[in-house]
């Protein structure tokens, strides 16, 4: 009678090729020589192969560890100081035990919904980041501007450097558009 493993070989399960029959274990399963997608070779269980449980070498697990961990986009590697400021945006408005909350989320400032949930595909933070656009530099800040009580949204926000945000605070009672102290 014929090998009933054999016509394994060559079948594909998940990232998996099944290369050769390797050996049987003390359980008396049987494991098979494989290979992932990305080159690894790796001996799998006939049962783990034929119930899902193994579809790569683990390189999909990294993947997908990765990509959660990076949920909104390259942006939190590729522009750490963005995503930085969009987290701690929702620290203050959402997060009562954040510092801030009290200045913030306490008095009912929150963030629209496209830069906090995305929108059109995009992450919240993605969304952000293309209604903002860059940082002009490090020492710039987002700023509730013109209206320091509205929300966190693309038509009340700016980026905005310490000096310019002092003379949008509350406790000032003054607020004057950038434009016009510059012309002053």
């Amino acid at each position: 009678m014929a090998n009933p493993r054999l016509p394994l070989v060559g079948v594909r399960f998940g990232r998996l090729v099944v290369l050769a029959p390797s050996r049987r274990i003390p359980t008396g399963a049987f494991v098979w020589h494989c290979r992932c997608d990305c080159g690894v070779e790796k001996e799998v269980r006939t049962a783990c192969l034929r119930d899902g449980t193994t579809v790569s070498c683990g390189c999909l697990r990294k993947e997908k560890t990765l990509k959660r961990s990076l949920k909104h986009g390259a942006y939190a590697k590729t522009a750490p100081d963005l995503a930085k400021t969009w987290s701690g945006m929702k620290q203050r408005c959402f997060n009562p035990n954040s510092e801030n909350y009290r200045l913030y989320g306490g008095r009912g400032i929150t963030i629209c919904d496209r830069w906090l949930n995305g929108e059109g595909g995009m992450t919240g933070l993605e969304c952000f980041v293309a209604d903002m656009g860059p940082k002009p530099s490090p020492d710039h800040t987002v700023d509730r501007w013109p209206d320091n009580d509205g929300n966190y949204e693309p038509s009340n926000c700016r980026w905005a450097t310490m000096a310019e945000q002092n003379l949008n605070k509350r406790s000032n009672g003054i607020k004057v558009p950038t434009e016009e102290r510059i012309s002053a």
